[in-house]
């Protein structure tokens, strides 16, 4: 389910928005028959967002409220709280932003009930980002500087720093891009530390500081080869390869296909071959449409 959700998702992203319609419709059959309410609202989610992708954003919101209306019957208050988070993030990209905003204090107000200190950050990095693409960007700051650790602040900056670039507001983002990248350089672990400074590559690039952008994907490269585990260093040169040029994008994700998962370096490969990956995502339904009618 997950892959056929993956594969819509970047056959919008490579811009054709009707074959994508399609493998959400086929998706979205599927995901009504999954047992689970927390597996199935995530998966809504994700036929949600594929289909606002596509611009159809009346059938995302109708979407949208059907996965909160399982969310409100999960049980667990991170699982909760992170399927909430979702279905706020489809609100906020479909442009109701006081829905949004409504939905994002409901799960904050549950993530601060998460007793584990690990699960509540990585909730509320959610609920930042959320907050931030609703328009509160002074809120969502407030959110991340509550979240300890240098790894999960400087995701939580790294992601609200992404939503304030997306609206525009490029100088704010150099300055939470630049924290972030302060705090980046203080992670030791070699999978954490590149993913957060090809993060901050991104934002950099955004704001249109390539030749800065380049010394950080750099330094990102330079760090994920000394990743040892090679499912990790096959994400960690799929992300670096989303922020350069071809052809380094190219050799970079020929060896992210040969460590990891064949699924990782898709996203990156709609980005920048999008007739190729339309093609090979066809190709891969087809087959595995045959598989399941034998």
């Amino acid at each position: 389910m997950q892959a056929l959700i993956g594969v819509a998702g970047v056959v919008a992203a490579g811009g054709d928005h009707a074959r994508a319609r399609e493998l959400a419709t086929d998706a979205e059959r599927i995901v009504r028959s999954i047992d689970g309410p927390y597996l199935q609202a995530r998966a809504l989610i994700g036929v949600a967002g594929v289909v606002a992708a596509g611009g159809d954003h009346a059938r995302a919101r109708g979407l949208a409220t059907d996965a909160e209306r399982i969310v409100r019957t999960i049980d667990g208050p991170y699982q909760q709280a992170q399927a909430l988070i979702g279905v706020a993030g489809v609100v906020a990209a479909g442009g109701d932003h006081a829905r949004a905003r409504e939905l994002a204090t409901d799960a904050e107000r549950i993530v601060r009930t998460i007793t584990d200190p690990y699960q509540q950050a990585q909730a509320l990095i959610g609920v930042a980002e959320v907050v931030a693409a609703s328009g509160d960007h002074a809120g969502a700051e407030c959110i991340v500087r509550s979240i300890d650790g240098p790894y999960l602040q400087a995701r939580a900056l790294i992601g609200v720093a992404e939503v304030v670039a997306a609206s525009g507001d490029h100088a704010r983002a150099r300055e939470l891009a630049t924290d972030a990248e302060r705090i980046a350089c203080t992670i030791t672990d070699p999978y954490q530390q590149a993913q957060a400074l090809t993060r901050v590559a991104g934002v950099v690039a955004a704001g249109g500081d390539h030749a800065r952008a380049r010394g950080l994907a750099t330094d990102a490269e330079r760090i994920a080869r000394t990743i040892t585990d090679p499912y990790q260093q096959a994400q960690a040169l799929t992300r670096v390869a989303a922020e350069v040029g071809l052809p380094q994008a190219s050799h970079l994700l020929g060896e992210a296909f040969s460590r990891g998962s064949w699924l990782t370096p898709l996203p990156v490969l709609a980005k920048i071959l999008p007739q190729e990956m339309i093609r090979f995502a066809d190709a891969v339904y087809a087959d595995g449409a045959s598989r399941d009618a034998q």
